[in-house]
């Protein structure tokens, strides 16, 4: 028997439900490709030369911006949008692990290269160890936005499952 139209064959699916999911995975495609850019950007600063003088404007700027305005807005968004698509309270924490990653950045990370009595003119051994955590919490930041990425495409998928039709993606042979 077919549904009626604009029935769901999933009553606890709802359109606005549906809708949100979507607007789930835009927002985790955003948060996605911000994460990617912020490697990207990354680089800008690292390989400048010669090196800029301490205060001074530097290619390492775009890198700063993404990663302390551009990135937290868009897992808090992520995690608000998950929360109304009713993707469950993993992928709610989990969108906020990017925001997460990026305080302990700025309110740990940084603090302690500071505390170690380093400074943009001269570091010190302890500043490097401490600095490598800034690395592997980058890499924290893509994980997370990978996984939401993709359980957010999963339940895209099944709302367009649930209108009866088949997403493309899920039908291609990749």
């Amino acid at each position: 028997m077919k549904p009626i139209l604009g029935t769901s064959t999933y009553p606890d699916l709802h359109f606005k439900e549906r809708s949100m999911r979507k607007v789930f995975l835009g927002s985790a495609a955003l948060l996605l490709l911000a994460v990617i850019a912020q490697f990207y950007l990354s680089t800008f600063g690292a390989f400048e030369r010669p090196t800029p003088s301490p205060g001074a404007s530097s290619a390492i700027t775009p890198h700063a911006i993404n990663g302390v305005a551009v990135i937290p807005a868009l897992s808090l968004i992520t995690a608000i949008v998950a929360a109304a698509a009713r993707a469950g309270g993993k992928m709610i924490w989990l969108s906020l692990v990017p925001l997460a990653v990026v305080l302990g950045q700025l309110f740990v990370i940084f603090p302690l290269v500071e505390l170690s009595g380093a400074t943009k003119e001269q570091t010190n051994t302890f500043a490097h160890v401490v600095f490598g955590f800034h690395a592997v919490l980058g890499l924290v930041l893509l994980w997370a936005s990978v996984v939401v990425f993709r359980e957010a495409r999963a339940l895209a998928g099944a709302a367009a499952h649930a209108r009866g039709r088949t997403p493309h993606l899920a039908s291609s042979s990749f």
